[in-house]
């Protein structure tokens, strides 16, 4: 087991060092594999968040025939809302960009048939500084995205973690009993299908 504080701080140096012509091609190819995902591509409504830094890069998926949320964080909670343009950002919470619209996602319940007109499934891009193979996953330690999944884990929302491969390794991540797994973890090199078994 590989505790969650020595990973993220060793992945963050890691990433750190990466100049931004890697960035930008290895980010590439993962958006390129997500949109290979059957899950992407049936999915109208992407969650998604905006790159700080040498994260990996989803802007190059903005461009895509879907609706894009991103999250605003305000104290504890995080909520997402409609992704217009990059003029409709400013800068948030962590220096992060953070969309200045008001309009909220209109989120699926699993349980209540969907209607003519409404959306199909919310697929979310999940960040991170570590997965594991297993679908532990070592955020960046504030806990918004457990929070958020929990709260939301009626609404029909399929979980991709992105990620680059070196960012991804095969000892178990020490996770507590309430971080929720990734459906599919997606790498510049491969696409795993996380099971529950694991």
């Amino acid at each position: 087991m590989i505790d969650k504080k020595t990973i993220r701080k060793e992945m963050l140096a890691k990433r750190n060092t990466m100049d931004r012509e890697s960035v930008s091609e290895l980010s590439r190819r993962i958006c390129e594999n997500i949109r290979s995902l059957s899950e992407y591509q049936s999915s109208e409504i992407i969650l998604s968040y905006y790159p700080k830094g040498n994260e990996m890069d989803t802007r190059p998926l903005f461009t895509d025939a879907k609706r894009f949320y991103l999250p605003r964080v305000d104290k504890k909670e995080m909520e997402f809302f409609r992704y217009l343009g990059e003029d409709s950002l400013a800068t948030g919470a962590f220096g992060i960009k953070e969309p200045k619209s008001d309009e909220a996602v209109p989120y699926i319940n699993a349980a209540v048939p969907k209607e003519a007109g409404c959306p199909g499934s919310i697929l979310m891009i999940m960040p991170g500084l570590s997965f594991d193979i297993y679908g532990g996953r070592a955020g960046y330690g504030a806990g918004f995205y457990d929070r958020y999944l929990a709260e939301h884990k009626d609404d029909n929302i399929i979980k991709v973690a992105a990620a680059f491969s070196f960012q991804v390794i095969d000892d178990r991540l020490l996770c507590d009993e309430y971080d929720i797994k990734p459906d599919i973890l997606v790498t510049e090199n491969s696409i795993i299908q996380i099971h529950d078994s694991f």
